[in-house]
């Protein structure tokens, strides 16, 4: 019986130290998630903004692991910033990222909506302000221009601020701004836009200049969509010359009626010319009529032929009726600027 007894203790004791060591072994499982070996995987839940942005996420992420979120968005939108619970996501290329915690997390978004803003204090855009800007590739890097003007003087301006919404259709490196006035009061200023350097789509452009002097900023944006070749809207226009006044001073004259600034990549973008003989000149009136680019500046001259060089004859200014909160139909310095359609605008040539 004794032995018996011995047999079975040392059974018992030689299974309960085989148990212990496999406990212990590489092959055993993780501790903190059960025998398996499998870590746990967490959920994350996306909330949608209300308009405007898409978030995309991985359904799922063990704890440590690296989640990427990403977003598309709409082009009058943006994204303010991205967030895991309280906690705000690092901005990276391509999207935000964060480290996975060991539970459950959502993921949302503060975005915003982009609104143009045309005039913001001292500072507006003035002119024509094209919602189309053509892509127009050559060696001279023309560039389109956007003016705008101060209602105060505005002692040694500084651009704060001038960016793109998207660097892939507009690019800052295609914007620039220069300032004019006298010394170091300015007016007026002129934004640029390389048309070589832009690609289709839709960007908005803010610029935000300060006036040290007052210690106030001011900021306009724009909204810009890039097209391969753009096409504005148009209206007739007749323009008659008289150029009685200088019929003898030279055997042919030229009128010619161009845009002041050039629309680069515009498809409707006409110049406008006449030969006239000083006979012609003296009988009768010259008629030019024209698809007139609704807001566009013209520059209007006359001048001999063939051009040598010098001054040309100067035109009279004229002022033509207009609706006083888009601006008036005017000529001044040789340059015409019509918001009214069907306009006649009679025109006169003087020697002096």
């Amino acid at each position: 019986m004794m032995k018996i007894f011995k047999s079975i203790f040392c059974t018992g004791i030689a299974v309960a130290l085989a148990a212990s060591f496999a406990g212990c072994g590489s092959d055993g499982g993780d501790s903190n998630n059960g025998e398996s070996g499998e870590k746990s995987a967490y959920t994350i839940t996306v909330t949608q903004p209300a308009a405007g942005v898409t978030l995309s996420a991985p359904a799922s992420a063990e704890e440590g692991e690296t989640v990427t979120v990403t977003a598309t968005i709409e082009a009058d939108y943006y994204v303010e910033s991205v967030s895991y619970d309280d906690y705000e996501c690092e901005e990276v290329d391509g999207g935000w990222k964060f480290s996975m915690p060991a539970h459950d997390v959502t993921v949302t978004a503060e975005t915003g909506k982009y609104e143009e803003k045309l005039s913001d204090g001292f500072m507006s855009f003035t002119g024509f302000i094209p919602d189309e800007l053509g892509i127009y590739e050559n060696e001279f890097g023309n560039a389109h221009t956007l003016n705008f003007e101060f209602s105060e003087i505005v002692t040694n301006a500084e651009a704060e601020k001038l960016t793109s919404s998207d660097q892939d259709v507009i690019p800052d490196s295609a914007l620039a701004v220069r300032f004019q006035g006298d010394g170091s009061l300015k007016t007026s200023g002129i934004l640029s836009v390389d048309a070589n350097d832009i690609k289709e789509g839709i960007a908005y452009i803010t610029l935000t200049v300060a006036s040290p002097n007052t210690g106030e900023s001011a900021t306009v944006v724009k909204k810009i969509t890039v097209v391969k070749e753009a096409t504005y809207e148009t209206m007739k226009a007749t323009l008659v010359f008289d150029l009685s006044k200088i019929a003898g001073e030279e055997e042919e004259f030229m009128v010619q009626v161009s845009t002041e600034n050039t629309i680069y990549g515009a498809t409707n973008q006409t110049l406008y010319q006449e030969t006239v003989t000083s006979e012609e000149a003296a009988e009768g009136e010259i008629t030019i009529e024209m698809d007139y680019i609704v807001g566009c500046s013209y520059r209007v001259t006359v001048f001999p032929n063939p051009y040598t060089g010098g001054d040309t004859y100067p035109i009279n200014n004229w002022v033509g009726k207009g609706d006083s909160e888009t601006g008036f139909n005017q000529l001044k310095d040789g340059i015409l600027t019509l918001i009214t359609p069907d306009m006649t605008v009679e025109l006169t040539a003087r020697n002096n």
